[in-house]
Parts: C-alpha cells; structure tokens; sequence
C-alpha cells in the first residue's frame, strides 16, 4: 500500500480521475457524478490522503480548514470528509491507517484545534475506535441540496484531538459557517 498527500490545489487531472471513478463507483447511482469542488453537494477538501494499491487509487479521506462558532467561541477545525475505501479494501485496519494519518497532518499540517465530522448512525463505531467522541448537539450548516443554511439536532457529530484535547471543546450551538464536509 502507498499513501499520497496532496493538498487541493496539487491534484493533477488524473487524480481528479482517479477520484472520481473512486467515488463514483460508490455513490453515482444515488448522488451523480462525483465533483472536486462541491461532492455531491458537500463542502470540498483541502488536504487529501490518497491510498494506492499497485497504482490502483483505493482510498481517500479529505479534510477542510475552517473557523466555526460553537456557542460564543471560534474555533479552528479541520472538518473531514469523502472518506472512502473501495469495498474489497475494507479490512485490516486500512480504514483506520488513514484516518490516524489524516489527524496527524490536520494536526500537524492545517494546525487545526480539532477535527471534525458528521456521518451515518452505522459507521459511528469505526470512527469511535479511530478516537473520535460523540457529541449531540444543534448544528447549523448550509444544506448540501437547497443552499438554504438550516439548524439541525445532529446526534452523529464526531470530534477527535489536535492542537487540543476534545474534552476542551466548547458547548453549545455549532456553526459550520459554510456546508458539511
């Protein structure tokens, strides 16, 4: 396996590619066509971690830098998404290995006090045992098909440690200030 980082600006045509052929064998049949700039309606990514397998793009996970409020508090984040592995990919702890690379550079490279995301009811778990912690709370995002900026209960927001603990982040209201990841 060999893992590439990129950030927005560095990903040639054929990764563009490459990542799309990734994501639309995924999700096209229920969300269309894959776009750099706005996946499937949602907010695109900054930093990329691309996994290779014998130069066959398998996996990719993204985060965005960005300022939130979360109550009376802005607060630097680095919001991920376009996680995915190719199906028969998902096993030996691939998932994991990049997402643990993914915090290190939002960490590291984006300077990030914490990361960030929202996701499905069932994939809560992996996301849990790569160290994120559930929080439950009232987001107010830019929704991904309306444009319309909406407040939602969001029980599936996840947070993990970068330049600070999570059990520092703050309570209250968040808002995303633009749409999810």
């Amino acid at each position: 396996m060999e893992t590439r980082v990129l950030y927005h600006n560095e990903l040639t045509p054929l990764d563009l590619k490459e990542l799309q052929v990734l994501f639309d064998q995924e999700y096209q049949s229920e969300y269309g066509s894959w776009d750099p700039d706005s996946p499937y309606g949602y907010a695109s990514q900054d930093l990329h971690v691309l996994l290779y397998q014998e130069g066959i793009l398998v996996g990719h996970a993204g985060s965005q830098r960005r300022l939130i409020q979360v109550g009376e508090k802005q607060i630097l984040v680095a919001g991920i998404g376009g996680v995915l592995l190719a199906p028969s990919f998902r096993s030996a702890g691939r998932g994991m290995r990049l997402m643990q690379m993914l915090l290190n550079l939002n960490r590291e490279n984006l300077g990030a006090s914490y990361s960030y995301l929202g996701c499905r009811e069932e994939i809560v778990s992996f996301y849990e045992k790569c160290g994120f912690k559930r929080i439950r709370q009232y987001e107010w995002s830019v929704n991904r098909i309306s444009g319309e900026k909406e407040r939602v209960y969001c029980s599936q927001i996840l947070i993990a440690p970068a330049k600070k603990v999570v059990h520092t982040f703050p309570f209250g209201e968040i808002d995303l200030r633009g749409r999810p990841w």
